[in-house]
Parts: structure tokens; C-alpha cells; sequence
């Protein structure tokens, strides 16, 4: 499936360990985002995340948890998202 094409790299990719569709991605602009690839021939953006004040350089899907998703940046912050209530949980900060 393809994925509409963003303005800034994406160098973060990740599908979900528990939605077959579901994807999240973490862009050089700092954009977390969740993509919904079952609905179309092309994926559809559901959120972006912009907490990040740097590159976004990993996503992670929790392995036990499908509400959580955790990206990690360049500006030395870790983010745990909700992606069920499309909320940032909590944030750790690099000194």
C-alpha cells in the first residue's frame, strides 16, 4: 500500500504488533504519526503527534500493550502516546 508523500523524510517506520493496518511513523520534522493502510489503496493519516522539537529517529509499538506507542527524538525526549485516546501519557527528558 502506498503512503502519501510527506515533505520531510521519515526515517522511523513501524507496523503494529496487533492492528495488521496500523502503522506509525516518525518524520525528521519531529511528526509522529498513525496511519490506517486497510482502508484503501493508499494509507490514511488517523494522527499526528508534533511534540517533538527535533528529528523523530525511532517508534516503537509496545509488545504487550496495543494502547502504547513510544518514539524517541534528537531533542532528547522520549514519548509514550495512547494511540486508542490519541493522548501523549508522558515524557522523559534527556539532561
Amino acid at each position: 500500500r502506498a503512503v502519501p508523500e510527506r515533505s520531510s523524510p521519515v526515517p522511523a517506520l513501524q507496523w503494529s504488533p496487533f492492528h495488521a493496518m496500523k502503522l506509525a511513523s516518525g518524520a525528521h520534522d519531529g511528526t509522529v504519526s498513525l496511519w490506517d493502510a486497510g482502508s484503501a489503496a493508499q494509507a490514511t493519516l488517523q494522527h499526528a503527534f508534533t511534540q517533538h522539537v527535533a528529528s523523530c529517529v525511532s517508534v516503537q509499538w509496545s509488545a504487550v500493550n496495543h494502547h502504547l506507542l513510544v518514539s524517541a527524538g534528537r531533542d532528547g525526549c522520549i514519548h509514550f502516546y495512547d494511540v486508542t485516546k490519541l493522548l501523549l501519557v508522558r515524557s522523559f527528558y534527556a539532561s
